[in-house]
């Protein structure tokens, strides 16, 4: 039998709002939970997850799980990626109406996460110390599809 080697995440920060988004998708359209978590979030194919012994299965699913269910999630004021630093907006009542209505319309399905990060989270410009300013809101595909990069903890 030939022996294949898992990237099993450690922590929430190694997952992306895109392997989530690809998790919820695959179990909401009939993938079990276990093989789904195994695909998107170790990257196994489907064809070779079906080999596994149930019992390795479970027990990569449940480090899974705790890394979702135990973990302190506090809040993330900035995340790198692809070379940019990024920071949440600091006042949501000095939002533009078009930021609220994106906020608004994409918080409540996985499937629009990326969205949703996209528009609290901008590409910072000037840092200093702990305060920082950002670009300008656009609404802009391009980095919202970016977002599906980031880490899952942002959201």
């Amino acid at each position: 039998m030939k022996r294949i080697a898992l990237m099993v995440p450690e922590s929430i920060e190694e997952i992306t709002i895109g392997q989530l988004q690809r998790f919820t998708h695959a179990v909401e359209n009939g993938m079990d939970r276990e093989t789904a978590a195994l695909v998107c979030y170790c990257g196994a194919s489907v064809k070779y997850v079906k080999q596994y012994k149930q019992a390795d299965r479970e027990r990569i699913v449940q480090r899974i799980d705790r890394l979702f269910e135990s973990e302190v999630h506090q809040h993330v004021k900035r995340f790198k990626l692809g070379g940019k630093v990024y920071g949440f907006v600091p006042n949501l009542d000095k939002i533009s109406f078009a930021e609220w209505t994106d906020i608004e319309s994409t918080q409540y399905e996985v499937a629009d996460l990326h969205t949703l990060i996209g528009t609290l989270y901008r590409e910072v410009i000037a840092e200093n110390g702990s305060k920082y300013r950002f670009k300008p809101y656009t609404p802009d595909a391009e980095h919202n599809e970016r977002m599906k990069d980031a880490p899952v903890n942002v959201a």
